[in-house]
């Protein structure tokens, strides 16, 4: 709740690849770390609220009270995310300061059981009585990153910086194996498709006959890493050579391509994200106006000469089919 820029909420699980780092230690019972997440969350949820202003957290865990307070913690995993809090406040300027509730006592015990119906209509009421917006929760990509990377990170959270344009923050994104919607969209949004056909390809394609690496590719080496990385859960398995981007309607199939597209990701304000992997999802969710779609290919290359030429696309996560 914010006395300048209105009130917000946000209920969700905790994404499965941050459920697995957290139980890398063995432990099955990780509720500290899940309320300092929690905390996380909401910085870099709700940036522009935060920038410059006084925070106040309620918690009803003691332990994760402590470790926020403090700025440290013993347990690996609760050092990392105490960190990236107060890299975070650091970088917007914000200022915590944490005071202890109740659990009975606390509203925001609701927000935080998405599995509980009562919790749920409670939250709901909540909602309602104090105008709450719910939001879409933002997530690390990750609990642990270098230092060059945050650096570049605080680089980029500059508005001036010449770090923001497309190429850069795609680049940023994929090294910190960032692909939530948020940060999908912003970058597939600011990506140029001014070609005849109005398409942009990434990776393998034939022209005149001729298997070549696409000339875009070079330009937005950071975006096919970034598109490589996020499709990875979604292709089952099968490799993919190619990616094609297309506003608001399905790409056109490039030629000698390996049957339909692997899989399809159709991104659209404000930072929402769909995946299609069957001709029956696709016929569902046909891409909408304003949206970017991005299709993905196996594309194979012939004879010794065109697998040279290819190899180079390993570098960015794209496979090389005979």
């Amino acid at each position: 709740m914010t006395t300048h820029m209105g009130s917000f909420s946000f209920s969700a699980h905790i994404p499965p690849a941050i459920c697995a780092k957290l139980k890398v230690l063995g432990k099955e019972q990780r509720n500290t770390q899940a309320e300092l997440l929690a905390v996380l969350v909401l910085a870099i949820t709700f940036p522009e609220q935060l920038r410059a202003a006084d925070m106040l957290l309620w918690e009803d865990n003691t332990p994760a009270m402590g470790n926020v307070v403090s700025g440290a913690a013993t347990d690996p995993d609760s050092q990392a995310i105490v960190g990236a809090i107060w890299l975070t406040c650091a970088v917007l300027g914000a200022n915590p300061r944490v005071e202890w509730v109740a659990s009975e006592s606390n509203p925001a015990d609701a927000f935080s059981r998405p599995d509980e119906p009562q919790k749920q209509r409670e939250a709901r009421r909540l909602s309602e009585e104090f105008g709450l917006q719910p939001t879409a929760a933002r997530w690390p990509a990750s609990l642990r990153m270098d230092a060059a990377a945050w650096a570049a990170a605080v680089v980029a959270s500059d508005p001036g910086s010449r770090a923001t344009d497309g190429r850069r923050t795609a680049q940023l994104a994929a090294e910190m194996n960032a692909v939530d919607e948020h940060t999908l969209y912003q970058v597939l949004a600011a990506t140029t498709i001014d070609a005849a056909d109005g398409q942009v390809t990434l990776g393998w394609m034939r022209s005149r006959g001729r298997g070549i690496v696409a000339a875009a590719t070079h330009r937005h080496l950071g975006l096919a890493r970034l598109l490589a990385i996020a499709a990875r859960p979604h292709l089952g398995g099968d490799r993919c050579t190619t990616i094609v981007l297309r506003r608001g309607a399905l790409p056109i199939t490039p030629a000698d391509a390996i049957g339909r597209p692997r899989a399809v990701c159709v991104t659209q304000p404000p930072g929402q994200r769909a995946w299609a992997t069957t001709p029956a999802q696709l016929q569902r969710s046909p891409p909408p106006p304003g949206s970017v779609c991005a299709a993905f290919y196996a594309l194979p290359a012939a004879g010794i000469h065109e697998l040279r030429r290819v190899a180079p696309l390993q570098r960015p996560g794209l496979a090389v089919l005979a």
